[in-house]
């Protein structure tokens, strides 16, 4: 017979009990860890994604700042100096406790008017046959092979420049001119370096309105009396006397023409305007034949527009107030101001020779002068640069000294770290109302 002792059992049985209360306050204690991790990267999660929010509405913040900036005439644009390579806190210090968001603006180093419009290009080509393709062979990268295959590509015709040429063509302008450089073995476009997209834009585009943002006065209005009162108040009356009278007696071509430029007859009114100005450089260095006061031969009254200055008002403030072209958005013309020499030298007539002159003329700035105020009118580069009257008068309406469409990188922060949200944004503002043509995101 087995005795035994009393109380043994009972230890045991608390042993157990113990290990049994251990094993589960430790997997309680793992599942509270567990839990308070899983929690904490929530947390860090969720910090993450309203940060990244904060920092995309930032960006987006200076986009409608440099918008607002743009959507004012040029006169008043002097405040995208203030916006352009500077970091621009959204709330101060001074009103709130937390740190705060910001944005920077960064133009690129080309703006859109400084670049070759495709719809120009065809433009130049319907006026000047092979125009189109000196142009481009004017740019960086560029042969007369791609040259042609890419007019091809864009034109309406259906006569190929190269065997092949029209085959699958588009023939027509593309919307975004990033598909030339990524087309396919079909064009040929693609074939070798594409360093030449970089200068070509289907979106450049200005508003055709003066520097201070008022209505120019149309030279080819039919209504005579009142182009004679506009002239008159904002220019002078001899300059008024002479738009009318090219309006009815056209332009003098007969360099032999002569007579007393003194004694003209006074304007009549009730005559028609039977002819109409095709540019603004026919003001520069022509004439108008027309009845003398006395007599029956007529006199030759030269235009008072001097390149020199000479007269009532600076010639850029003088252009600016004017305008051949009754709409109210003008499209495809090369920003002198920041252009390239590439650009300006693809100019029809113009050259590298004449686009040394012209960047001699105009100085170097940074991109921020597209935006800018420093000359009202290309004319105001023109007329001091040295190049030939007639050639100057041949450049004046394919060219500009301001763009109102932009493209630009906007990084957003948040909390003053790195950029956390970057884009790049296309607005046009050459319309009566801003359009975003495309946004978007650089990196993740």
């Amino acid at each position: 017979m087995t005795w035994r002792l009393p109380g043994k059992r009972t230890r045991k049985r608390q042993g157990t009990v113990i290990v049994g209360i251990l094993v589960i306050v430790t997997l309680v204690s793992l599942a509270a860890y567990h839990f308070t991790s899983e929690m904490e990267a929530e947390h860090i999660a969720t910090r993450n994604a309203g940060d990244h929010i904060k920092a995309e509405q930032a960006a987006r913040s200076g986009v409608e700042a440099f918008v607002a900036v743009l959507e004012q005439p040029r006169s008043q644009r002097g405040a995208i100096q203030k916006l352009v390579g500077v970091d621009v806190e959204l709330w101060p210090s001074s009103l709130r406790e937390d740190a705060t968001s910001s944005f920077k603006i960064e133009l690129p180093q080309l703006d859109e008017s400084a670049k070759l419009n495709l719809y120009t290009l065809l433009l130049w080509e319907q006026n000047t046959p092979d125009a189109a393709s000196n142009a481009l062979l004017n740019l960086p990268g560029m042969d007369s092979e791609t040259a042609k295959r890419i007019l091809d590509w864009i034109d309406r015709d259906t006569q190929p420049r190269l065997p092949n040429g029209e085959l699958h063509a588009r023939n027509q302008v593309p919307p975004r001119i990033e598909e030339l450089a990524s087309l396919g073995g079909e064009s040929g476009i693609d074939r070798g370096p594409t360093t030449w997209v970089n200068y070509l834009t289907v979106v450049s585009a200005e508003r055709n309105e003066t520097f201070d943002g008022n209505e120019r006065i149309h030279l080819n209005d039919p209504d005579l009396p009142k182009i004679h009162g506009l002239i008159s108040a904002e220019i002078s009356k001899d300059m008024a006397d002479f738009v009318v009278r090219f309006r009815q007696y056209g332009k003098e071509t007969d360099d032999a023409a002569s007579g007393d430029v003194s004694d003209p007859s006074e304007i009549d009114f009730s005559l028609p305007a039977r002819y109409r100005f095709t540019s603004l450089g026919e003001l520069l260095g022509s004439s108008v034949s027309v009845p003398a006061n006395s007599g029956t031969e007529n006199v030759i009254v030269p235009s008072p527009v001097k390149l020199d200055g000479t007269y009532t008002k600076p010639i850029d403030h003088i252009f600016d107030l004017l305008t051949v072209n009754r709409s109210h958005r003008l499209v495809g013309r090369i920003n002198i101001q920041t252009a390239p020499m590439e650009v300006i030298a693809a100019i029809p007539g113009v050259g590298q020779a004449i686009a040394r002159q012209i960047i001699q003329a105009r100085g170097f700035g940074d991109p921020a002068q597209a935006y800018g105020k420093k000359f009202r009118h290309p004319i105001g580069i023109l007329a001091t640069s040295g190049i030939d009257p007639i050639i100057i008068s041949q450049m004046v309406d394919k060219v500009t000294v301001r763009g109102d469409v932009a493209r630009v990188r906007v990084n957003g922060r948040c909390e003053g770290q790195v950029p956390e949200f970057s884009c790049e944004v296309m607005v046009d503002l050459s319309d009566r109302t801003p359009a975003l043509i495309s946004m978007s995101r650089i990196g993740s």
